[in-house]
């Protein structure tokens, strides 16, 4: 398991190499892009690492690919139960402390 993110750590530092190397006049998109491509790489790498997949056939990678979907849509409907508790939230800004005589 250990080796997985060792790869994963190697393959987002070269990236990160070029795309640093890459014209300034294109820096917000070269962080936007290395922003979603470590993302991407951690996501699939816990995935993997949790799941532990056979890349070798056709069905493994099918097999991968649901899983990692999966995980993904799980993880934005807890997001998106989050959202709805905070919105739902009392944001008053009084300060409801009593003082005692």
């Amino acid at each position: 398991m250990a080796s997985v993110w060792l790869i994963v750590g190697l393959v987002i530092l070269v990236v990160f190499i070029v795309l640093s190397i890459s014209s300034k006049k294109q820096e917000i998109a070269v962080k936007i892009v290395l922003v979603l491509f470590i993302t991407l790489m951690l996501t699939l790498g816990y995935v993997y690492a949790k799941t532990n997949p056979d890349l070798s056939n056709t069905s493994g990678i099918v097999n991968f690919s649901k899983a990692y979907f999966a995980w993904l849509s799980a993880a934005f409907s807890n997001v998106l139960d989050a959202s709805g508790y905070i919105s739902k939230q009392d944001w008053n800004a009084e300060n409801k402390t009593e003082t005692k005589k």
